[in-house]
């Protein structure tokens, strides 16, 4: 189910509860946070990337980005993460499935 019915169903007392992976912010709901996304990077062994423990959002404003759509729930994380860094990245295209972004 969209994260957006999910919200809607509990809002107007449809249903108890939702998990969601994004926040809500609604009112006649309360979220709560009940994790931490984690995310991995894969990368060829010759990548600057590959070297890092971490890699900065920072770094990330530097390379070329292939998103994921707004219905891919890490796509928008990520793209939340980043402007709440302030961080511009350069979008190359944005497609709606993994397979087409690696390709």
């Amino acid at each position: 189910m969209h994260w957006q019915r999910m919200l809607d169903e509990v809002a107007l007392q449809r249903s108890d509860f939702a998990i969601s992976d994004l926040p809500a912010h609604a009112s006649g709901v309360l979220a709560e946070h009940l994790c931490r996304y984690h995310a991995f990077r894969v990368v060829q062994p010759q990548h600057r990337f590959s070297s890092l423990a971490a890699v900065p959002l920072t770094a990330i404003a530097e390379e070329r980005f292939v998103s994921l759509g707004e219905e891919d729930v890490a796509g928008t994380i990520v793209q939340e993460a980043l402007l709440a860094e302030g961080i511009n990245v350069n979008w190359n295209a944005e497609v709606s499935l993994c397979a087409s972004a690696c390709a």
